[in-house]
């Protein structure tokens, strides 16, 4: 009807839904949903796994920091994803002379024909300058990871997984503090509401007997994965501030901050964790050596970790292209679907697939947690304004479908968060909410962000 009433201008923009797109958008989606669910799970099972070290003893793989390298590994292949992408649209571009565009390099990034028939290609950012400038908040997302990393030793994945729901608080809060953004009576509801649910998320952690045996060390865990999401709400502003009009494709977003968060691993975290005094190997807080012996030690090891570094490769790939095509209402979905099958894949485990070695069981504070699930699934819907509160103020359509937006778009993608990735998707985006999806909105609308943080962050 929207169309038949519209006018023949407005009409010329619709576009024809093409069957193969559609199928690929939801194959991604599906991508997205399963890579994303088994890097979680694969993380907290390797931690779980005995495998003999350097001193001829079988020990537990609890190794964040080498988890997070081995993230970063992964991430920083995109890169050569990217170049290959690149070089074949520019083959294709000088012997077919044809319009050309690919998901993998961003919006606007193809062969544009030119008037004289030569073409010429659209321009990206990505200098050294560029390359340099996305150090800082690689170092944020090494940190906020690796400090999430750490706190699932001593939570159970499900809970992780809720418990990363943190950052929409943070990065609301953040967005007011620093980028002056404006929050209505719905968001500020949401907000309070998802405050709650992660309240009842971890107060289920603690009480169940699954839960790490020592208390203290558990309630540091859960403190742990928040502060990560604290960091990462700050790797946002950083971002906005170092990248504000640089147009850079998501997979440069994505390679670079894994090249960084490499270079970071190799010449300092690594060496520090190794020299600091801890329960691991050789007296050391974490020893790398011991990692790669354990990994050389027990092929089934080195098979979950080969596994693991495929998904967070794959799980970005298939984040960069869906990102664009998804609506907050698909990303809340997604989101929501992930954390489900965290948490089914963890239950399976534990009553199907190994009997109780792996995996977490049901238990009675399992209903409180499924309860703050639910809480926070609608805490987030309504701060997204997806479900609206008789009696609240809500901003103009028009407010809500500005553009302009400064700052990550769609955070409910399924790859990392990086305001940088979705500012740009919003330039080119038409002017529909569905293809903004949930925004931060410069012109004092609401913010909106994902309910299970998204990261560049394997296990995010």
């Amino acid at each position: 009807a929207e169309y038949m009433g519209s006018s023949i201008k407005q009409r010329l923009r619709c576009k024809t839904l093409d069957p193969t797109m559609f199928n690929r958008t939801y194959l991604l989606f599906a991508g997205g949903l399963f890579f994303g669910t088994i890097t979680s799970v694969i993380t907290k099972v390797q931690y779980e796994m005995n495998a003999v070290g350097m001193d001829g003893v079988a020990r537990p793989f609890e190794k964040p920091w080498f988890a997070s390298f081995v993230m970063f590994t992964a991430m920083s292949f995109a890169m050569l994803i990217y170049w290959g992408e690149k070089w074949r649209v520019q083959s294709h571009r000088r012997k077919l002379g044809e319009t050309v565009s690919s998901p993998l390099l961003g919006p606007d990034r193809g062969y544009i024909p030119a008037a004289n028939g030569a073409g010429q290609t659209t321009a990206d950012s990505t200098s050294w300058k560029t390359y340099f400038a996305i150090m800082g908040p690689s170092l944020f997302d090494l940190i906020a990871s690796t400090l999430a990393q750490i706190g699932l030793l001593f939570t159970t994945v499900s809970a992780f997984q809720m418990l990363k729901g943190a950052l929409l608080i943070f990065s609301a809060f953040l967005s007011v503090l620093y980028l002056k953004k404006k929050l209505y009576g719905y968001n500020w509801l949401g907000l309070f509401l998802c405050f709650c649910a992660l309240a009842m998320v971890g107060a289920a952690s603690l009480g169940s007997p699954q839960g790490h045996r020592d208390h203290f060390l558990e309630i540091c865990g859960i403190g742990l994965i928040v502060a990560g999401q604290l960091i990462q709400a700050f790797q946002f502003v950083v971002e906005e501030a170092l990248l504000k009009d640089v147009r850079v494709p998501p997979l440069v977003i994505v390679g670079m901050e894994g090249v960084w968060g490499v270079v970071f691993m190799v010449l300092i975290f690594l060496p520090a964790v190794y020299l600091i005094p801890g329960g691991d190997v050789g007296g050391a807080y974490e020893n790398t050596l011991d990692s790669f012996v354990k990994l050389r030690n027990d092929h089934t090891l080195w098979i979950t970790m080969f596994l693991y570094w495929v998904a967070i490769l794959m799980y970005n790939i298939c984040g960069v292209c869906v990102t664009e095509a998804l609506s907050a209402i698909h990303h809340t979905i997604l989101d929501t679907l992930r954390t489900l099958c965290v948490w089914a894949l963890d239950l399976a485990l534990y009553y199907v697939f190994t009997d109780g070695k792996f995996g977490e069981a049901w238990d009675n504070w399992s209903y409180l947690q499924l309860a703050g699930f639910v809480v926070l699934v609608y805490g987030t819907m309504v701060y997204d304004g997806i479900i609206r509160v008789p009696g609240l103020e809500y901003p103009e359509e028009a407010e809500k479908l500005a553009p302009n937006s400064n700052l990550m778009a769609v955070l409910q993608s399924p790859i990392r968060a990086s305001p940088i990735i979705a500012r740009h998707e919003v330039v080119s985006a038409p002017k529909t909410r569905s293809r903004l999806g949930s925004q931060f909105h410069s012109d004092a609308s609401s913010v909106s962000i994902s309910l299970v943080a998204p990261s560049s962050q394997g296990i995010l």
